[in-house]
């Protein structure tokens, strides 16, 4: 048994076929193939159904595929701490969820990437459910999400916390307080139920009529508030950084605020801590003190929805 045939097997678990996992590893698939044979023969058991379509895995090999995810995990640690000293350098790939992403992108990733030379930076936009099955398949190394999250075998690690916000047709004192009870004899606009941060909204104003008309984006929703269609909540950090909306008809919610928590996401194993760091400090150099804590805010949770 050798490592690089632990991350074949791995790469046909992740990809589904001896084909994309061979193209994943960049060999030949008779080479891919012969060499997961080998393993096979050598334990006596049989890892994979090619019968079925996408190949499965038999129960056998899950067995053995956690402990070989468990052993390349450790390799990787092993193989990390004496890359990790100097200069930051390598690659990570990162996922953001586009409520977040809108606002978040523009202030970092230029200065990552003039203060981080050594290091390629990787940022795509995705949904939470995207983003926890990229990770789970190493597609990306890092997520930053809406959290806490019901259900996820993955690490979470709060970077800060931001409040919702009113958005209505109304010009208002923005230093009103808004109780959100008041909000449900309303019409209120959300984002596609795909979006974690509609099912947050809907917490807050659970018997609030929905409008049917369903948005991929707050910039659509947004239009649609200025038309006079319904209201919507959005972050306070996307309110504050949008050129989108008129700032005047944005309105805060009374105390503890609703907020949602924004952390990162990795496996258990994830080894690039450093650069993680990185990031968050430069995250954290464009959030004001007042997200940084949780004090009056009340902090919602992201239901699974098939996460």
């Amino acid at each position: 048994m050798t490592i690089t045939q632990l991350r074949y097997l791995i790469a046909i678990k992740n990809h589904g076929s001896f084909a994309k996992a061979a193209e994943h590893c960049h060999i030949a698939q008779p080479t891919l193939s012969a060499q997961i044979k080998k393993l096979e023969q050598e334990f006596g058991v049989e890892l994979f159904d090619r019968e079925s379509s996408p190949i499965a895995v038999t129960e056998a090999g899950k067995r053995f595929l956690e402990q070989a995810e468990l052993v390349l995990a450790e390799t990787v640690k092993l193989e990390s701490i004496f890359k990790q000293e100097g200069p930051l350098s390598g690659t990570i790939k990162v996922g953001v969820i586009p409520t977040i992403g809108t606002y978040l992108l523009p202030m970092i990733v230029q200065s990552l990437s003039s203060g981080f030379p050594g290091v390629d930076f990787f940022f795509q936009e995705a949904s939470t459910n995207q983003i926890i099955a990229m990770l789970k398949k190493d597609e990306l190394d890092l997520g930053i999400a809406a959290t806490p999250i019901e259900k996820i075998e993955m690490q979470e690690r709060p970077i800060y916390y931001e409040p919702f916000v009113l958005y209505s047709s109304e010009e208002s004192d923005n230093n009103e307080n808004y109780d959100t009870d008041l909000l449900n004899d309303f019409p209120l606009l959300v984002l596609t139920s795909e979006n974690c941060f509609s099912g947050q909204v809907l917490k807050i104003c659970p018997r609030s009529s929905e409008s049917k008309i369903e948005c991929n984006s707050l910039e659509t929703i947004i239009g649609l508030v200025d038309a006079n269609v319904g209201l919507t909540l959005i972050p306070e950090i996307y309110a504050n950084k949008s050129q989108a909306l008129n700032q005047k008809k944005v309105s805060r919610l009374k105390k503890p605020v609703p907020a949602r928590e924004v952390s990162f996401l990795y496996k258990a194993s994830f080894i690039k801590d450093s650069i993680m760091m990185a990031i968050e400090e430069e995250i954290l150099k464009h959030i004001d003190p007042v997200y940084q804590t949780r004090k009056d805010k009340s902090i919602l949770g992201v239901e699974d929805r098939k996460l």
